[in-house]
């Protein structure tokens, strides 16, 4: 079995634009994708695109969180209802926002000495010692995993909802996909009309 492929998936959101679900998958796949060449750029020391090394890694992980926010909206948008999820998603755009400009504001702070150094850091490679008591870069990497973290856990929290919505008994109407829980209580039965 051959796992998806983009092209295809870029065909199926043009004839179905409305999906978020779909689109939240290509958009995975793109900002996945378009982050490996920044890696790569930012492993070989090579400037690209006007960027150096540690330039090329911020835009790599930029992408790759955006990536991380369209994987939590793939997820919500497979348990949740189509509106709730839109909500979710635009809701969700705030700490995404909010963590790419403390990441941006932290890269550009980071020391020209420095910078090769923690561009290293991410694959590995950093040379001796590795600037790792430095402040900035701590801050660098710490912003993105804590984005990663918060994600995951959002992403759990919707998941164990829409587990539990599922395992309710079958006299309680609710979970349907709004995570709002009330009872059913039958309707009186109505009077028989009288005989003519």
């Amino acid at each position: 079995m051959r796992g998806p492929r983009p092209p295809w998936l870029v065909g199926q959101l043009a004839r179905q634009p409305g999906n978020p679900r779909l689109a939240a998958l290509v958009g995975l796949l793109v900002f996945w994708l378009a982050s490996w060449p920044f890696g790569v750029a930012a492993n070989d020391h090579a400037p690209w695109l006007g960027l150096d090394s540690l330039g090329a890694r911020t835009v790599e992980h930029v992408l790759r969180l955006i990536a991380t926010y369209c994987l939590l909206v793939f997820i919500t948008s497979t348990i949740g209802a189509r509106r709730e999820v839109a909500r979710s998603a635009r809701r969700q755009l705030i700490p995404l926002a909010v963590v790419i400009a403390a990441m941006l504001a932290d890269a550009t702070a980071i020391p020209a000495g420095l910078r090769e150094d923690v561009a290293d850091l991410a694959n590995g490679t950093a040379g001796q010692p590795a600037p790792v008591g430095v402040a900035g870069v701590a801050l660098f990497f710490l912003i993105e995993n804590l984005y990663y973290g918060y994600a995951f856990a959002v992403a759990a929290r919707w998941s164990a909802t829409a587990g539990a919505c599922r395992s309710t008994p079958p006299w309680v109407v609710a979970c349907s996909r709004s995570r709002s829980v009330r009872s059913h209580s039958p309707r009186p039965p109505r009077p028989s009309p009288p005989p003519r």
